[in-house]
């Protein structure tokens, strides 16, 4: 044409190349032309520079100097926004409280996060020819061209926060709006992800911290506190068998938790003509039973230097004990005095189980008339004693209640009769009192059968040997 631009026919439309910017401009059907598919060599341009093209269904003809671009700046607006594929009303609780296209901003909640976005560019003239170009800021890192078919964009599961819409389009002749429509959407998340809750949570989980903390130094301080108190609790007690003419003595305690109510001891009486075996057992477990056991211990031991008797002792022992301890704390003690290089011995009992003695093979219970109440339970009461002759092979058991009341996983009783008839069966000629109280001790384990103790256990064996 006039201004050196070609116009060339082809199967899909006429083209024009402008030489001096290298560019194509494609006009088609939608353009006015009879076809897309023109006819090889059906072209002519007349001396008044008017060109005509035969193509399938006639012939265009046209001055190229009256063909002109659309010079109209299309307006871009969004049209819709639909959550998971149904449009947002408008008003009430819908995140959407005016018209889209009036809308700056959109408010989502993280179950939300599917939606797609319509929009359009109002440029009617051959709009099929209209061309956009979008990005998400936030997810796209450049726009994305698209045609006038594609005018809804989806987006899915995208994570909570903030995003920038935009959108430009142009019109049938490509001249672009440099003014994109714009919509900020925010995607709120849920809860456990706001920072409130995250703040919350971090100072649960310092308390949940700081509470086991507390909790494992005072369980450190407690066990150090039992240990220290097992370990004062054990140092009142004798550390080896004695060494007494006439008798092979041996005794045991072992608290059912780090500390019981259990003790025996070693003393002498009568400017030591008597030396005393004591066996006592605290009502209760654990810290308050130990503490009143070292009281008990430690009186018994002040008491012996004042008392002649074994039952002037416990005499004495029972008032103070009865206004020092709980009322709910008594104390059950068995003495038992022997007569050095004789073979005698004075006993008496408060609330212990009757101590054992093994003769010939027979095992009988000592036991004597006067009052048996534990120390403590009641203020005034006078305590009996009895003596009993020995032989040499004797054996005296005395025991807790702790030996006698160990159960099995049926909860079924050791017992008394189940101790003598074991001590019935041994041939403690053959054993000395070491031995013996340790075949107790493993009688009861078979019983048991490891099942948890329930309360402490002391056993004291005495056997009376040729005096040399």
């Amino acid at each position: 044409d006039a201004q050196s631009r070609l116009w060339i026919s082809t199967n899909q439309g006429i083209s024009r190349f402008d030489m001096r910017s290298e560019s194509f401009r494609n006009y088609t059907q939608l353009d006015g032309l009879q076809s897309n598919e023109f006819n090889g060599g059906a072209y002519f341009r007349s001396a008044s520079g008017e060109m005509f093209f035969g193509g399938i269904n006639g012939v265009n003809a046209f001055y190229p100097e009256n063909v002109h671009e659309n010079g109209f700046i299309p307006p871009v607006y969004i049209t819709d926004v639909k959550v998971f594929n149904r449009s947002l009303p408008i008003g009430g609780d819908s995140p959407l409280q005016r018209h889209i296209s009036e809308t700056d901003e959109i408010v989502l909640s993280h179950d939300q996060n599917v939606f797609s976005i319509d929009f359009v560019a109002l440029n009617f003239t051959v709009p099929s020819k209209n061309r956009y170009r979008f990005m998400m800021e936030g997810v796209d890192e450049d726009w994305i061209e698209v045609d006038a078919d594609r005018r809804s964009v989806p987006f899915m599961n995208l994570p909570p926060g903030t995003y920038v819409f935009k959108v430009m389009g142009a019109n049938n002749d490509g001249l672009w709006n440099p003014d994109p429509a714009t919509l900020r959407v925010v995607i709120t998340p849920p809860f456990w992800q706001r920072w409130w809750f995250r703040l919350l949570l971090a100072l649960l989980l310092l308390a949940l911290g700081y509470v086991w903390f507390q909790r494992r130094l005072r369980n450190v301080r407690m066990k150090t506190e039992l240990q220290t108190a097992h370990d004062a609790q054990m140092s009142i007690m004798p550390q080896e068998d004695p060494s007494v003419p006439g008798y092979d003595i041996s005794g045991h305690c072992s608290p059912a938790f780090e500390v019981g109510g259990d003790f025996f001891d070693y003393f002498c009486l009568q400017k030591g003509e008597l030396f005393c075996v004591a066996v006592g057992d605290v009502s209760g477990k654990a810290m308050n039973s130990a503490m009143t056991a070292v009281l008990s211990s430690g009186m018994l031991a002040a008491q012996a230097e004042q008392s002649a008797s074994v039952g002037d002792i416990l005499t004495h022992l029972n008032r103070p004990m009865y206004g020092k301890t709980d009322r709910s704390m008594f104390t059950a003690l068995c003495l038992l005095g022997l007569h050095v290089g004789g073979s005698a011995v004075r006993f008496t009992n408060a609330g212990l189980p009757h101590p054992l003695l093994l003769r010939d093979g027979t095992v009988e219970t000592l036991s004597f008339d006067g009052p048996r109440l534990p120390l403590g339970s009641m203020p005034d009461l006078q305590y009996g004693e009895q003596d009993i002759a020995l032989r040499t092979g004797d054996v005296l058991v005395v025991y807790t209640d702790g030996l006698s009341e160990a159960m099995d996983s049926g909860r079924r009783f050791y017992g008394s009769e189940r101790l003598a008839d074991a001590l019935a069966r041994l041939d403690a000629q053959a054993l000395d009192a070491a031995s013996i109280k340790q075949y107790i001790l493993d009688d009861v384990q078979r019983f048991t059968g490891g099942a948890s103790r329930h309360d402490d256990m002391t056993v004291v064996v005495v056997k009376v040997v040729a005096y040399e």
